[in-house]
This record gives C-alpha cells, structure tokens and sequence, in this order.
C-alpha cells in the first residue's frame, strides 16, 4: 500500500489518495476484460489516464466477473472519437463516448468530471474531481490493468472491506440530482448483501417520492437492468419492501399488495434469474417474466379462454406503464406467454426444462434462432448444389479444349450483346475486304504492325507448319481472340 500526496492551499502535504497495489487488492487479471485493456494501452501511449472505474472494479475486488467495464480518462469526447474509429460520441447534457466490439459488445469511455458540475453538465475536471462526484464509496475506485493498482480517493476500499454502502456525495444533494440513486442503493445492497449506512437509510425514506419526477425513459432502463441482472428477485422485493416498486411499476406494486401474488411473482422473477444464469435473454423474454402473473391471475379473463392478441397487447403495456419497452418487445412477449399459457395453468411455471439445460452461450435467443436458420439455409443450398458441385473436374482432352473455349466464346457473346453485334457488323474475317474496321484489308499496315509486335516467336511457329497461339489450322480466328477483338491470319 502506498499514499499519494498534494500540496495544500497552505504549501503543506496532504494525503491525497491510498494506492493499493496487487498484494493488498488481489484481483484476478484474468477476468479483466481484453477489450477494456486495449483501450486503456492505446489513451496511455497518447499520453493520457485511463482506469477501470465503477461497478467493474467493485466486482473485481469481490472476486465476481464484471458484466460490464466502464472507463474514465482525461481525454476529452472529441479526442477519444479520433483515437478510435469503432466509437461513437452519445449524449447531449453529459458526452460519453461508446466503443463497440464484435458480439454488440460496447465499453462506455468518461471524461473526469468536475466537482463543481451539477446533474449531466458537460464540465471536465481532474481524476480527484470525478473520484467525489461518484455515487457510493464502493463505486468510486480506479484500477488500472497495466499497472495493477487500485486508487482509492474516498475510503471505498474500506467500505468494501467493511461490507457497507456509504454515501460520497453530501446527503442533501445525493437523491435530488438524481433520484435513480436510490434504486442504484437498493441495488447494491441486495446484489452485494452490504448494509445502508443508517443516515443514507434516513435520507432515503425521506426522498421516495422524488422517483415521481424520472423520465420513463430512464426508469424503463433501470427496470430492465435490474431484470437483466441475474439478481432481480431480491432487488425487486427490497424495492417493495422500500415502496420504491409504486414509482417503477404502479400497477404491479398495487397488485403485490395481496401477499398470494406477491409470493407468485418473486418465484416467476425466481425463475428468471435461474434461467439467466444458463443463457441470455431479450427484452421480450424479461417483459414476459415480468408480467405472465398478472395477466393470466389478475385480470379479468377466464383462465380456459383464448386471449385475443390485442386485448393481450393492450393489458401488458397497461400493466408496464411508464415504462416504455419497444412494441415489438411487447409482442414477441405476450407471444411467449401465450405459447406457455397451458404450462402454467397446470404447473404454475412458464420456464421449460429445456430452456434450463441449455448451457449459457453468451448471445440472446433471437440471436440464436437466427443462427439455426443460417445453418439452414446453408445445409439447403448444399443439397441444391448436389454431389456433382464437389466432383473433381477432370484435365480435358485437345478436342475437348476446343469445344469449350468455343463454348465459352458463345457465352461471352450471350452475356454482351454489343459485343456480339459488333462480330455480326464486322462480316466474314476471312475475306479482309469485308472487314468494316480495317477498310485497308488484312495487308494493311496496322494489322502488320501488331503482328510484328507480337514478337518473332509467331512468325516461327508458322513456318515450321505449327499452329500459333490463338490460331487454328484453317486460318479461322481463335474463338478466345474473338474476345479481345483482334484478327489472326494463318
């Protein structure tokens, strides 16, 4: 462990930051992301900072691996755009810079906010700076893969040792820049099993009903997050437990009310999350988890009728709202419920044993079945082919060569039909004087000059009596040379 000092107003030394180096930390390098070390090297050999930050260092020192790498460095947006040309700049109140990778892969690259910025101002400060604008303790480590140290400017190492979720930014201003906060907190506290700091707890009872005023779009995010995580149903019972669940979903939390759907609906988040840890799933599969109970228990319908595709469409965005999914989301999800419905009237589940058995193969459903019909339109093509497309073509014989150079003379002449009428234009080739584009006739000095170019070796071959290339014995043109559009004599 090593201290990093800073000269105060004053001219005394202050400690500034602890160094935590891999002795003290004990990460594994191998699960730090390949891609996220790349961007890393390249920002550090144009002379910049560039860390590992957030969540993933979080998890690293959990000895967890990272679902997603996030990344702050003192680049600015612009400079980071040109280093990298697979990279997009994205936002409009705070600019970030999205890096992409084969497999829809994206690590999102920060430039150092400044202290003094408020909500999503577009103000760049020192690596300090952005260290007390983060959330938590926990999330406001820096690791650096290339040096295999971890910075430490707010104790978040100890708070990580000590299991609890400690506030960085002040309590008055921590919930009423963003609000999402809150559910960030609960978040952590299920996924980690760490404890609230008893005045973020206060401060936090205190500030629910600021979740009033977050866009849908934003709330839409974080739900599906949370869904996506592996670990929604603690999180999703510690938000009903918190009352955050009536700003997230009104519907649902006013239905989770009854402790009979309460207790049916963990267990269907319950088999999300086993099912999300053999495979991935769409937005589709996770809108279908999240609303099956209460469209097939909590409405009006009778269980053993046919539900019409838009009263069923109709119900599951009435249930979500605000959230604000795409319809196609919506719709492949009451798809997938209705396929299940007969399951889970009789077993009470809408998740197959063969939805479990399949291993995790890190690409979502939709993915897949685009693969499998890849394959086969593939193995069809194979079979339209049929077993004379993988025949060895055998060497052909004098006559043959003949007969398919012809052949392939004609097929030139099919494919480009100004190229066969000027042949018909230029008449018979072997009477020059009926030859339009050499008026002069065969002996005229043109067509002697390129016989003479093409060098002595024609001439020899002519009077030994053999045949010269591109020529037959008749004296007609060689059909390879009708081509090229020029005359050979014999």
């Amino acid at each position: 462990m090593r201290v990093r000092y800073k000269t105060s107003e004053t001219g005394k030394l202050v400690r500034q930051a602890i160094i935590y180096t891999a002795e003290d930390h004990k990460i594994d390098p191998g699960k730090v992301d390949h891609d996220a070390v790349k961007i890393i090297k390249r920002l550090e050999s144009f002379g910049h900072e560039a860390y590992i930050v957030g969540g993933a260092v979080r998890d690293l020192l959990l000895d967890r691996s990272p679902k997603d790498f996030d990344i702050a460095t003192d680049a600015a947006p612009g400079r980071i755009r040109k280093l990298f040309r697979n990279s997009r700049v994205i936002g409009k109140r705070f600019r970030l810079v999205h890096v992409f990778f084969a497999g829809e892969k994206i690590i999102e690259v920060s430039t150092f906010r400044a202290r003094d910025s408020e909500g999503f101002q577009n103000l760049y400060g020192s690596m300090e700076e952005d260290a007390m604008r983060r959330d938590f303790g926990l999330n406001s480590l820096y690791f650096t893969p290339t040096r295999n140290t971890v910075i430490d400017f707010t104790d978040g190492f100890t708070d990580i040792r000590r299991r609890r979720i400690r506030p960085v930014i002040p309590l008055d201003r921590i919930f009423e820049e963003d609000p999402v906060r809150m559910i960030r907190a609960i978040k952590y506290a299920a996924t980690t099993g760490f404890s609230l700091a008893r005045p973020l707890k206060r401060r936090l009872k205190s500030s629910v009903e600021l979740l009033d005023g977050v866009p849908s779009s934003r709330m839409t995010e974080e739900v599906y997050k949370i869904l996506g995580s592996g670990y929604a149903a603690p999180i999703l019972e510690s938000c009903i437990r918190w009352d955050l669940l009536r700003f997230m979903v009104p519907r649902l939390a006013e239905a989770c009310r009854s402790r009979e759907f309460r207790k049916r609906f963990l267990g269907r988040i319950g088999e999300l999350d086993l099912l999300l840890s053999r495979r991935d799933a769409d937005r589709d599969v996770l809108t279908a988890y999240l609303t099956a109970d209460y469209l097939f228990t909590a409405t009006d319908w009778d269980p053993n009728e046919r539900i019409a595709f838009p009263d069923g469409f109709k119900a599951i965005k009435q249930l979500i709202f605000p959230l604000s999914p795409a319809n196609r989301h919506v719709e492949d999800a009451l798809s997938y419920l209705l396929k299940r419905k007969r399951r889970y009237l009789r077993s009470g589940s809408i998740t197959y044993e063969e939805d479990l058995q399949r291993a995790h193969s890190g690409v979502s459903a939709r993915q897949e079945k685009g693969k499998k019909a890849d394959r086969g339109d593939r193995s069809s093509g194979k079979k339209a082919r049929g077993r004379g497309h993988n025949r060895r073509r055998q060497p052909a014989t004098a006559g043959e060569h003949t007969f398919q150079t012809e052949a392939a003379a004609a097929n030139g002449r099919a494919r480009n039909p100004q190229h066969a009428k000027g042949e018909a234009d230029s008449g018979d080739r072997t009477n020059p004087s009926k030859d339009s584009r050499h008026p002069q006739g065969a002996g005229s000095k043109n067509t002697s000059r390129r016989r003479g170019k093409r060098g002595g070796r024609q001439g020899k071959n002519q009077r030994s009596g053999e045949d010269s290339p591109g020529t037959s014995r008749k004296g007609t043109r060689h059909p390879a040379h009708a081509r090229e559009g020029r005359d050979v004599d014999s």
